[in-house]
């Protein structure tokens, strides 16, 4: 598990997130004392944040929750829900932000664009759950 509100991952999906998953996550961590949730006590701060990732299309951590890692996050949707979320994340000494987001996010976005096409198109037998409780087709492979 890591925390939602430090990392790429967890941000990523909580911006992409439909309104009630993300008002319902945000309050749970508000009450939350791990310090990695402080953000969601300060709910103007921590939509800002999430408004920033939603515009820019992707997540970002720099050194929040592993002080040795920095890491790059997008979101995977499926029936216009945020289904998933992909990441990469490199040695912060090894890489500055800025060069993982130019390195890794055009690569990222092609993963997740023919991952969500093998959603969108498959013809398998694999179910995957939808925000109304449903279930749709998936990929098999």
């Amino acid at each position: 598990r890591v925390p939602v509100m430090a990392t790429a991952i967890g941000r990523c999906f909580l911006a992409f997130a439909d309104s009630d998953t993300r008002r319902r996550i945000l309050a749970d961590l508000a009450v939350s004392d791990n310090p990695y949730d402080a953000l969601a006590r300060t709910p103007d701060q921590a939509n800002k944040l999430l408004d920033t990732i939603r515009e820019r299309g992707f997540a970002t951590s720099d050194q929040e929750y592993m002080s040795s890692t920095r890491a790059i996050a997008f979101p995977i949707f499926f029936n216009g829900q945020v289904l998933a979320t992909v990441n990469v994340f490199v040695i912060a000494d090894a890489m500055g932000l800025d060069q993982l987001i130019d390195r890794y996010s055009p690569i990222l976005r092609g993963a997740v664009d023919e991952i969500e096409n093998a959603l969108a198109g498959a013809k398998s037998g694999i179910t995957v759950p939808t925000a109304d409780g449903g279930a749709a087709m998936g990929i098999s492979h």
